[in-house]
């Protein structure tokens, strides 16, 4: 990973504890678009990000999205 695309470990941490707390049910039903951006909305609600930062948590959240409805799937 460049510069441009790492996300930090504290946005990390962060993103999945969003993950967690969201219903699986509402993991799996969500558009691609509208959990990308409820997910990163949860973040940017509890840590300010400059928007460089706030544009790499968008594209990191945005290609997890397997990943985060497989995990929704296995619980």
């Amino acid at each position: 990973m460049n510069q441009t695309t790492t996300v930090s470990p504290s946005v990390l941490r962060l993103i999945w504890k969003s993950v967690l707390e969201f219903n699986d049910r509402i993991l799996l039903s969500l558009p691609d678009r509208d959990l990308s951006e409820a997910i990163a909305q949860k973040v940017k609600e509890r840590m300010v990000l400059a928007p460089d930062e706030a544009q790499r948590l968008d594209d990191y959240v945005t290609s997890k999205l397997l990943l985060i409805r497989d995990l929704a799937l296995v619980n």
